[in-house]
């Protein structure tokens, strides 16, 4: 389903700006905030990702100063990491195992899981690679993301009697991911969704945006070129307001109309982020006693 070179190569034009994304930044933080409650004080991490993963190794070594931290943007080799794993840290542990030596206690997935072309095979993987009781953290887009401009690409084809092309790839139903994990030998999970709200001046901004963060179309179906130059020079439009920019009453008043009329004159759209944490053992994801304190 997914052209797994050409996201690599987008993620690595977008590498610089990734650093500095406030939105990876807030992904980023978003994956600690939900290990920090966790009572474990977790040794071997992998955190899978590029730039964002790179974001992720750099904070997590700050809660976990003395575990060991490997980094990998190779999703579809992720057992070799766990060779590489194995002989890269343990060599001088000669008392442990080699199924001991060669998993981790977490497994960091930061907004990727998306682009996997086979979820189940994947969280499978992702199982083996994990102790017994190690925890793996995901976040990621799920449906209802983005589903303005979609709708808007599929209406300027209809208006343009252009063929129909999928600009943007579907998304996991927020529904499937317990039964995805179950399957995959995930017997405790905690799982919620947030809804981000993304404010543009057009729709072709979003676009614009949605490719400087790595995240453009990298579906294999996808043609080259699949907007014509009438489309582009209508998703360049800012929406059109009904307000001729007349206001009245107190200053809080008109501070507020002010405020939507500029909503309104912009192009916002919503980022369903979905996350999980989860065990293949019950009674592993435990908190920290400060957290059951009234």
């Amino acid at each position: 389903m997914f052209d797994l070179q050409k996201l690599e190569r987008n993620r690595a034009k977008s590498y610089a700006f990734i650093k500095g994304s406030n939105f990876h930044q807030f992904v980023c933080d978003d994956i600690l905030n939900r290990l920090e409650p966790v009572d474990r004080d977790f040794k071997d991490i992998l955190v899978i990702g590029s730039a964002l993963g790179e974001m992720v190794c750099a904070d997590v070594k700050k809660h976990y100063p003395n575990s060991n931290i490997s980094l990998t943007s190779e999703v579809d080799n992720l057992e070799q990491q766990s060779k590489d794993h194995q002989s890269k840290d343990h060599q001088s542990k000669d008392h442990q195992s080699k199924d001991h030596q060669s998993k981790f206690d977490l497994i960091i997935f930061p907004f990727g899981l998306h682009w996997v072309n086979d979820v189940q095979i994947f969280l499978a993987k992702i199982k083996r690679m994990l102790t017994d009781d190690g925890v793996f953290i995901c976040s990621f887009p799920a449906a209802g993301t983005l589903p303005k401009l979609r709708l808007h690409l599929v209406q300027l084809e209809e208006k343009h009697s252009t063929s129909h092309v999928p600009h943007i790839s579907p998304f996991i139903q927020f529904e499937q991911v317990t039964q995805l994990l179950q399957q995959a030998g995930f017997v405790e999970n905690i799982i919620d969704t947030e809804n981000l709200e993304l404010e543009y001046d057009s729709p072709l901004a979003l676009m614009r945006a949605l490719k400087n963060h790595g995240e453009s179309n990298a579906l294999t179906c996808a043609p080259v070129y699949s907007i014509t130059k009438a489309m582009h020079k209508e998703l360049g439009k800012k929406k059109e307001s009904d307000s001729e920019g007349i206001s009245s009453g107190t200053g809080e008043e008109k501070d507020s109309a002010e405020e939507a009329d500029m909503k309104e004159d912009s192009f916002i759209d919503f980022v369903n982020l979905t996350s999980f944490i989860s065990s293949a053992t019950k009674k592993t994801i435990k908190l920290k006693p400060k957290y059951f304190q009234g």
